[in-house]
């Protein structure tokens, strides 16, 4: 009996090991979990902070946009009651350079000619007269040239003054 109390007794030892290195092994892997965690919520602290932070520049931002939005709608309101503004004194003007065109030119001249001549006292440009005649530049220029040829007039802005003062004659 007594050799079979020895390997109860070794069989305890190696058990009584076994257990000591499974609660070492089990202590570690708390620790590193206890570490992990630790790490983990750290990670999410600052996660949230930099959240926190993206929200605050982003809602900042979003206002300052808004304000940049309302800016630029006043600006475009403001342009559009110019140009209205302007829509409606060139109607105005316009009437008065017809006549003007009409009382100081010889029926020498095209009605295209005079349509250009009308525009140019209203003070408008090359490019601008292209695009309300629906005429390319190119040919804006060779009716001032012909304007020009069969006139004593030579530039755009004595063109301007003749046929505004027409208008009063």
């Amino acid at each position: 009996m007594s050799i079979e109390i020895n390997k109860l007794k070794k069989s305890i030892v190696e058990l009584q090991n076994k257990l000591d290195k499974a609660n070492t092994g089990k202590a570690s892997a708390i620790l590193v979990a206890k570490q992990d965690a630790t790490k983990s919520q750290a990670d999410k602290v600052v996660s949230n902070k930099r959240f926190d932070n993206l929200t605050a520049k982003s809602s900042k931002e979003i206002s300052d946009l808004k304000r940049s939005a309302i800016s630029l709608e006043k600006l475009i309101d403001k342009a559009n009651a110019e140009k209205a503004a302007a829509i409606l004194v060139s109607k105005q003007g316009a009437t008065k350079g017809e006549e003007g065109v009409d009382k100081i030119l010889s029926k020498e001249f095209t009605n295209r000619e005079k349509e250009i001549m009308n525009l140019i006292s209203l003070g408008f440009i090359n490019y601008e007269i292209s695009k309300k005649l629906n005429i390319s530049e190119p040919t804006v220029k060779t009716h001032l040239r012909n304007i020009y040829s069969k006139s004593d007039i030579h530039d755009r802005a004595n063109l301007a003054i003749r046929v505004l003062n027409s208008d009063k004659d």
